[in-house]
């Protein structure tokens, strides 16, 4: 409901003067001069607002609540701004304005006590250029009688009327379609065999139909995706819809008992949630878990819901209405029937259906039916309001494919149709634009000088579709051939069918859930939501993959000049902000307040280059808090270049590193070298090495300090000791190896040095070194062997890394008795 139009007229929007005045000396000037100077001048003053600034809200005018609680019911605040209507007008508010309500809604004989939430329920504020003539003053030749001289207006005043209106959907988002989109994981909902996901159709609620155990549909909110509500369906679900207001499910349920097997529609009333109310199952037809039957409901106010049941002798479509909602409180047969708007049958209407129709779809609008038919390879379209018991009244219409339609989807603006075809191989996509006239028509976009229709879009199994609202783009569910088998979305730009067939398909598939089933889009387009039964052989994870959709090709916005001029709105207003389901809490909850004021989806802004120029050196600058959000992080890449994981390292040793008093230790010989024992040195590893590899000159190398009889050189030397290493099995105590025993093989987890004089020497300091390089585990793979921080196990990148680099040097050094300073 709109105010009152305004009684002052304006210079018209697009009668811009294309002439200005010539001035000379001597000319007569009369008011007519004068005021075409004015039009000029404030035409293209307002011309150049309109296209090269724009229409909206420049800076200010928010909408808010009152300061007072207790007058919130009848008040709201307008602060203070400036706004740029269609016109290319200024509309200028100086001050707070407060505005009333109540003598708003009573100038417009409004009464919100009797009007019905389904047919006006939001509440939009607007914002309207206004001027009045003020400052009147006798005029010679003026027609108004202000006295009997005349008068005429000396001033106009420009203003702004404050505009109420009661809207019943709310109006679209103030966004253009995106010229390109790329999909980007935003979370998944993790539950067991996600097998249907619809969304309300204001984009909050979630309703995820799953088929673990006892089958429930699970119910969450699409702001946190918070699980708000389970509700169980008696039997196993197949198929899952809900109606336009959002306050019914329907859900197709499959129970087989006794060799019985029958399907029925439950209707579920979910207005509210701690309360839901199930109400009759109608009877469909019985029949075995195949063939499903399928559901779609009109957006439009009728609600009515379509059955297609692929069970029935000639496959049948049944088309409800309403009144299905309310059959739980009479169940009687005559209301049944009563509730049946028309049955679709191949006898009583053999120019909509046929008996192999294998896919259905109806337009938001609730304007057309579109059948799939899999013999005749057609789409049959018929307009609904047609669809009665007369065969004779029909009107339909089919395009021939020759492909197997699949998949249908419809636009949400109810102007294009999008039919995937399930070829031998290569699978399509057709796109069609809905033409309404006597008889409805398709027309196929196909690009000048194609040689076939429609695109290919691979070989993997459609699945499920999905269009946005202007059209423009279509959603694609696949699942491939894998096992389990993997699910993938791939984008059509469908107006590029028409243009350049070979980029209508987006080049980048995206990876969604596992074992795929069903695709359900946002109303706004900005999110995808994916069901996933998952798999336990081997195990993956079910749910619903929640994507997000989001714009790219930016340097595609500069074209969209090309598209024509902007239109203006009927009545030329700013719109600045809306209060949902304003009616339909009215009684219960008048006050507005600020949590219930949405003052930014729906407002145009009219951007000053001030904010520009801000968000081009936000965007340039790199530190300072203006970066982006950090994105979340990817998979972890392969090892760097020499750095492995998994390598063999020393982990004990027979001594203690840098420290006095060690003892050598005893290593038991096996018999075949006499079994007699011998004091030695031992290093563990962590694997088994190749000792067979491992020698006393090269590899296991023992220093000592010689006894030359003089103690006064200013040099330290020390001489490699002969000896001989053995494979050992080791005895190990947390990091000390106390004992060891000889081993007849060739690979071993340990090494010792052993001398056969048992190190009778006397020699006290002990250097150990181990060339890593030379030793090499099962792998193949030389030792990770650097003692970095003497820490053990070796090679630890930093301390309890997972990778490391082959090879290295390990030393380290002990003493037998107590250290002597020389």
């Amino acid at each position: 409901m709109e105010n009152a139009k305004h009684n002052q007229e304006c210079t018209e929007c697009d009668l811009v003067a294309d002439e200005r005045l010539n001035y000379f000396t001597g000319q007569f000037l009369a008011e007519r001069d004068f005021r075409a100077e004015q039009e000029y001048q404030i035409g293209k003053h307002r011309q150049h607002n309109r296209y090269l600034h724009g229409y909206g809200t420049v800076c200010g005018l928010k909408i808010v609540e009152h300061p007072n609680p207790d007058c919130r019911d009848r008040f709201v605040i307008l602060e203070p701004g400036l706004a740029l209507d269609c016109c290319g007008r200024e509309i200028v508010v100086k001050e707070k304005v407060y505005i009333d309500l109540i003598k708003l809604f009573a100038a417009q004989s409004i009464d919100l006590n009797n009007i019905k939430p389904e047919e006006q329920n939001h509440l939009l504020f607007s914002l309207c250029y206004e001027e009045c003539k003020t400052e009147f003053v006798p005029a010679l030749y003026s027609e108004c009688g202000c006295d009997e001289f005349g008068c005429d207006a000396n001033r106009i005043v420009e203003g702004f009327e404050v505009h109420l209106q009661l809207l019943k959907d709310l109006p679209k988002p103030l966004h253009e379609e995106p010229v390109g989109v790329s999909l980007d994981w935003f979370t998944t909902l993790s539950l067991d065999n996600a097998f249907r996901v619809v969304i309300d159709a204001k984009g909050e609620r979630i309703y995820v139909l799953t088929s673990a155990g006892q089958d429930q549909i699970l119910v969450y909110d699409t702001k946190h995706h918070c699980l708000l509500k389970s509700i169980p369906i008696d039997g196993q679900g197949v198929n899952l819809a809900i109606a336009p207001t959002g306050q019914f499910l329907y859900v197709i349920r499959h129970i087989s008992s006794n060799n019985n097997n029958k399907y029925f529609l439950r209707v579920i009333n979910i207005g509210d949630l701690n309360n839901c109310i199930n109400g009759i199952d109608l009877p469909l037809d019985d029949g075995e878990l195949t063939n499903l039957p399928q559901i779609q409901v009109s957006q439009s106010s009728d609600g009515r819901v379509y059955i297609l049941d692929p069970h029935t002798t000639f496959k049948t479509v049944t088309i409800w209405k309403d009144s299905i909602n309310f059959l739980a409180q009479n169940a009687s047969p005559a209301n049944i029937d009563a509730a049946k708007s028309v049955e679709i049958t191949p006898t009583s209407h053999p120019s909509v259906i046929n008996t192999n129709s294998v896919e259905i779809a109806i337009s938001p609008n609730g304007t057309w039916l579109f059948i799939a038919d899999g013999t005749d390879n057609n789409i049959r379209v018929s307009k609904v309001d047609t669809l009665t018991s007369s065969v004779s009244s029909q009107v339909t219409a089919s395009i021939f494919l020759g492909e197997n339609p699949k998949l249908l989807a419809v636009s949400g603006n109810s102007q294009r149709l999008y039919v995937v075809t399930a070829l031998a191989g290569d699978k399509k996509i057709h796109a069609f634009n809905i033409q309404e006239g006597n008889s409805p028509t398709l027309v196929e976009l196909v690009a000048p000088g194609a040689t076939e229709s429609g695109i290919k879009i691979g070989t993997d199994t459609p699945l499920a579709i999905a269009a946005s609202s202007s059209g423009k783009w279509a959603y694609i569910l696949f699942k491939d051939s894998s096992n389990p088998p993997k699910g993938i979305i791939k984008v059509v730009d469908g107006d590029k069918i028409a243009i350049d067939p070979t980029k209508a398909l987006l080049p980048a598939a995206f990876s969604v859930v596992s074992n795929p089933q069903d695709l359900a889009l946002e109303p706004e387009g900005n999110r995808l939501y994916v069901a996933g039964m998952g798999s336990s052989l081997p195990p993956t994870c079910g749910g619903v993959s929640v994507i997000d959709v989001k714009e790219t090709q930016c340097s595609e916005l500069i074209w969209r000049a090309l598209d024509g001029c902007p239109e203006c709105p009927e009545d030329n207003c700013v719109p600045l902000a809306i209060v949902k389901e304003y009616v339909e809490n009215y009684k219960n909850n008048p006050k507005i307040t600020n949590d219930r004021i949405e003052n930014r989806k729906f407002r145009p802004l009219v951007t000053s280059t001030e904010t520009l120029k801000q968000l081009v050196m936000c965007a340039l600058e790199t530190d300072g808090g203006t970066k982006g959000k950090e994105g979340s992080k990817g998979d972890k890449g392969d090892p760097g270049e020499g750095l492995e994981s998994g390598l063999t390292q020393i982990k004990a040793l027979s001594w203690t590193h840098n420290t006095e008093n060690n003892n050598l230790i005893t290593i038991s010989r096996t018999t075949k070298n006499g079994g007699d024992k011998v004091s030695g040195i031992v290093i563990a590893f962590t694997n088994e090495v190749d000792v067979s590899k491992i020698d006393a000159d090269h590899v296991f190398q023992i220093l000592v300090e010689p006894d030359t009889g003089s103690q006064n050189s200013d040099f330290v030397c020390r001489c490699q000791f002969k000896g001989k290493i053995i494979p050992v099995t080791p005895t190990i105590t947390g990091n000390l190896i106390t004992s060891a025993v000889e081993v007849n093989v060739s690979s071993a987890t340990a090494a010792a040095f052993i001398d056969e004089k048992n190190f009778d020497r006397g020699f006290n300091e002990i250097w150990v070194r181990l060339l890593g390089d030379f030793v090499l585990d099962k792998d193949g793979k030389a030792i990770n062997a650097e003692f970095v921080r003497a820490e053990l196990p070796t090679g630890d990148r930093p301390s309890g890394s997972k990778v490391g680099i082959q090879g290295g040097v390990f030393e380290s050094w002990f003493w037998i008795n107590k250290r002597t300073e020389t």
